[in-house]
Formats: C-alpha cells, structure tokens, sequence
C-alpha cells in the first residue's frame, strides 16, 4: 500500500507566489504545501450547542457568533469530525465550540489564519 502522506509536485499556473508547491494526501483529503489542519486542544469544558432551525449547515455563521470569526468554520467542523457541513449540520444537532484561544495557537502553529 502506498504512503498516503507522500508529496509529490504539482505545477500551479494561476498562483503568483507559488509556482510550485507539494500536494499532500492525507485519508482522502489534499492539501498543498506543509499546512495540516490544526490540532486543537479540548479540555472537557468547551461549550456546546445545539443547531437551531434555520442553522442546519451553517458552520460559518456558528462561528461567527460563537468565536467572532466565520473563518473559524473548519476548527469547529474540525473537532465535531464534520467533513461535508451542508449535509452532516441537522437542526438539534449537538456540537463542540472549541475555546477561542485554543483555535487561535492552534491556528498560528499550523500557519492557518487566526485573527486577533
């Protein structure tokens, strides 16, 4: 079998900065480049919601009120195991808010994007 985590290079036309850049693949998913998702830390104690009606699917908007952010989508689909939102988010749904500042270390480790 071969090893999913091997990069291999991948020629990208439309990017300025990146001519060329490593595709990893990781259980089905790509990424380019060295970024992984974030590890984010849980302790026990992270706050948890239900989806409302209205909010089925709707991660980004979640985190926006939540965290502040509606970037930090993927943290809170991250640590609930959420691979398709829009079809796994159903109202009454119990989710995981991972602490603001957990997803924010988490963030800059990886280089992700983490808003002050």
């Amino acid at each position: 079998m071969a090893d999913s985590t091997r990069p291999f290079e991948l020629e990208v036309v439309f990017s300025d900065p990146y001519k060329r850049t490593a595709l990893f693949i990781d259980n089905g998913r790509a990424f380019f480049g060295l970024w992984r998702p974030p590890q984010i830390a849980l302790d026990g104690d992270e706050e948890r919601i239900r989806i409302p009606l209205g909010m089925e699917g709707s991660l980004d908007i979640i985190a926006q009120i939540t965290l502040g952010d509606r970037a930090f989508w993927r943290a809170i689909a991250q640590v609930n195991k959420i691979d398709y939102p829009l079809e796994e988010v159903k109202v009454g749904d119990e989710i995981i808010i991972p602490k603001l500042e957990r997803v924010r270390a988490a963030y800059q480790q990886t280089g992700g994007r983490a808003t002050s």
